[in-house]
């Protein structure tokens, strides 16, 4: 009996030691989930194609042979891919992690929403810094850029400059996604949902989620049918907002959805346009001339826009189509000029207050859209088919916006000849007094 006591102790000091392990054990992986780096994957590659396509589209002629250098000097095969890089470098280049987001302190499950620069970007180092690193980068260099060169990847800071520009489309994707410019449980990584049988985070489904399945149910599993339908929304827009005299009079632009149109599975972005523009194909516009000899008045209220007869290589001005889009998520236009249309692109504090303002649009939509009505209940939720129509118009709308604030913005690096020229060392935390809080 005497003998069994010490192998007793020893067995009990073996399991305390064995229980200490554990714990320890235990309490370094709940350290490495709480600290872990959030997710930063906005949209997946088939939204930033999608932004990168649609900014491309609007381009100035000098911009886009401005990017096309860049291109080449990257070694980027196009847009579409140099949208998608950036994340595929992230583990490479960890310091280029926290470029893809602002933290913001809030509370969506009980409305609450705010996100403010300084505050929301540690250290000086978020999206909106970011962007406007790049960009400035770009507008610095713009005389390099357009010089001719037979040879882009000959040019001094070819890489450094293809680069800069790879990022500044993939961020100007990125803070468009709402779940980018929160920082609510990580961006939402840890709020747990479920779509179509297969578990996955809140922030994966706006990554992700919704896009692949509109894409699934709506275009048939193609992307380029989705891409070609939000790019027949730009320029129906952009054709519609110019002024149509009918009988001498001028009148208001309706919208009407053509359920023969890919315009009709956008829902959301063509209703926002009501009173603004008309994008019909060409069975609806057969159906409204029939509805001539019946209701003559139609002629008057309605114009009828027939963007696929239209010339594609038509410019498109991405301000005008702007100005169009929803506000936020509601059906109304915003009417409001985009500050990447005038922003001082050699003024880092200028590019960092419009990318800003952009982060703050983006976090408006976590309280209003992402968690919405819904509110704590998002969380764990099974996702229904109100909360997917919901969101994927939302997300349109988001891509849409990305894509042609991306086209203000090179435009105005690369098309415009009096861009003041700045210092270029100016400190961006100086810039906390001049970039309001988020309304």
């Amino acid at each position: 009996m005497l003998d069994s006591y010490p192998r007793c102790t020893r067995h009990r000091r073996h399991d305390a030691r064995s229980g200490i392990l554990v714990l320890a054990a235990v309490a370094l992986v709940l350290l490495a989930v709480t600290c872990a780096p959030r997710s930063a994957v906005a949209w997946g590659d088939e939204g930033h194609r999608a932004v990168g396509s649609l900014a491309y589209s609007a381009l100035s002629p000098r911009a886009k042979v401005a990017v096309d250098k860049l291109l080449k000097a990257g070694k980027f095969r196009s847009i579409e891919y140099a949208a998608v890089w950036p994340d595929r470098i992230k583990r490479k280049r960890p310091a280029t992690g926290a470029w893809h987001y602002a933290n913001s302190h809030d509370a969506p499950e009980a409305h609450k929403c705010m996100l403010t620069y300084p505050r929301d970007c540690e250290d000086g180092t978020c999206a909106m810094t970011a962007i406007a690193r790049m960009a400035t980068t770009l507008a610095r260099h713009r005389d390099l850029i357009l010089a001719a060169n037979p040879d882009p990847v000959a040019m001094p800071m070819a890489r450094e400059l293809g680069e800069s520009l790879a990022f500044l489309v993939h961020i100007v994707g990125d803070i468009a996604q709402p779940l980018h410019a929160t920082g609510f449980k990580r961006g939402a990584n840890d709020v747990p949902v479920m779509l179509d049988g297969t578990h996955m985070s809140l922030h994966a489904l706006w990554d992700y989620g919704l896009i692949r399945k509109s894409i699934n149910a709506d275009y048939q599993g193609s992307r380029p049918q989705w891409v070609a339908a939000m790019l027949h929304t730009v320029r129906a827009t952009a054709l519609a907002e110019r002024v149509v005299l009918v009988e001498d009079e001028e009148v208001e632009m309706v919208a009407i959805n053509d359920v023969d149109s890919p315009l009709a599975r956008l829902g959301h972005v063509a209703r926002g346009l009501v009173d603004r523009a008309i994008m019909l194909g060409a069975p609806a516009v057969r159906a409204i001339r029939q509805q001539h000899s019946v209701q003559p008045q139609l002629a008057r209220a309605v114009v009828i826009a027939d963007v696929s007869a239209t010339d594609n290589d038509d410019p498109i001005d991405p301000a005008t189509v702007l100005a169009a889009l929803p506000s936020e998520d509601e059906y109304a236009p915003s009417s409001e000029v985009d500050c990447a249309v005038s922003v001082d692109v050699r003024h880092v504090g200028a590019v960092t207050r419009c990318a800003t303002r952009w982060a703050q649009q983006s976090n408006r939509l976590v309280c209003k859209s992402v968690f919405g009505a819904r509110g704590a209940a998002v969380e764990g939720m099974v996702v229904d088919d109100a909360y997917w129509r919901q969101g994927k118009d939302v997300i349109n709308t988001q891509i849409i916006r990305a894509g042609l604030r991306l086209a203000a913005l090179l435009n105005r690096i690369f098309d415009v000849e009096n861009v003041a020229r700045a210092g270029g060392a100016e400190v961006v935390n100086e810039l906390a007094a001049d970039v309001g809080d988020n309304a």
